[in-house]
């Protein structure tokens, strides 16, 4: 076989190539995607998944189903998608605390956060925020910090699961304030919230998406906001850092996510669909309404993000004397 012979074996091998990737992209969803979102409905995972599911089964032209697999903090979900088939038909929609700070609170995990899942796309940020139930004697958080102070493991708090960014808040909450609260862990921040509610704890650690309408409709009241400034969706309610905590500030990203191992074209078919639906005006209003700040960035980007939290937040946990497997 003489050069030429060769080199035109290589283009035909090539086009033979990028045609069955195209058209693996192409015939991609044959079935229902489901997203796994693992924590309870109502929670600001469980209201941002669905709000970006809707529109990527649009884009994908299919059928997308988010399923909720709470339990253990987010694990019982996470491993089921680490463990799931990685041909594209089963991702996960998680928030950062599943794979920044969990790896530095427990010694076993049924996933390996830096090699189970792929990164495909980062949605925006979610500021920690702390309401109080009408019953608690304290209008902001330099009064509940008083009240706390006054009066040692009187009160509690709930928060959406052990190891979740709202948890690692309320801890550094304690710390930096040097009060004494009782931390309830929820599977998810929907029962936490709905704890909060019952006045079945005094105050709830959570998400914006979760609380900011109930703070508007007078079921809970706005403790503060766990951000750098106040947010234009919550302006009237002070940061933590207002209440005599410099620099105090907590946020959870949240993303898509797949089983590592998915074939590449349909990862950038995904990657690709997502960026479309994350700067998207509908999705911008569904997810700002909900407390989201947004913030997309996608594929290696992101990756590489969740790198530099997961260092940022072991640094804050050691800092904070939180003790692994607690």
């Amino acid at each position: 076989m003489n050069v030429l012979t060769g080199f035109r074996l290589v283009l035909v091998a090539l086009a033979g190539l990028l045609s069955s990737t195209q058209v693996l992209s192409q015939a991609y969803p044959r079935q229902t995607v489901r997203i796994i979102v693992p924590f309870a409905p109502g929670s600001s995972t469980d209201t941002l998944a669905r709000a970006a599911g809707l529109q990527l089964a649009e884009r994908l032209g299919g059928s997308v189903v988010v399923e909720n697999h709470a339990g253990g903090g987010g694990l019982v979900g996470l491993g089921m998608a680490a463990r799931a088939t990685p041909d594209g038909y089963t991702l996960l929609f998680t928030e950062a605390g599943s794979l920044v700070v969990q790896p530095h609170l427990r010694k076993e995990l049924p996933y390996d956060p830096a090699t189970s899942y792929t990164a495909i796309a980062k949605v925006g940020d979610v500021d920690v925020f702390f309401a109080a139930h009408p019953g608690v004697p304290a209008n902001s958080m330099k009064e509940f910090i008083d009240l706390a102070r006054a009066n040692p493991d009187k009160y509690t708090m709930s928060n959406g699961g052990t190891g979740t960014t709202p948890h690692i808040a309320a801890e550094m909450l304690t710390q930096r304030a040097n009060i004494k609260v009782q931390h309830v862990p929820y599977k998810g921040g929907g029962p936490a919230t709905t704890a909060a509610l019952g006045g079945e704890v005094s105050v709830v650690s959570s998400g914006a998406a979760t609380i900011v309408p109930l703070v508007r409709a007078g079921k809970l009241r706005a403790l503060g906001i766990a951000s750098p400034k106040r947010r234009d969706f919550a302006s009237d309610v002070p940061t933590v850092a207002e209440a005599g905590l410099p620099d105090f500030a907590a946020s959870a990203f949240f993303g898509l996510f797949a089983p590592a191992g998915v074939p590449g074209p349909v990862l950038e078919r995904l990657r690709s669909e997502m960026t479309v639906v994350a700067n998207s005006e509908e999705f911008r209003k569904r997810a700002v309404a909900a407390g989201l700040v947004s913030d997309v960035v996608i594929g290696e980007d992101f990756a590489r993000l969740i790198v530099r939290e997961r260092q940022k937040w072991g640094e804050v946990i050691r800092a904070a004397g939180i003790k692994r497997d607690q």
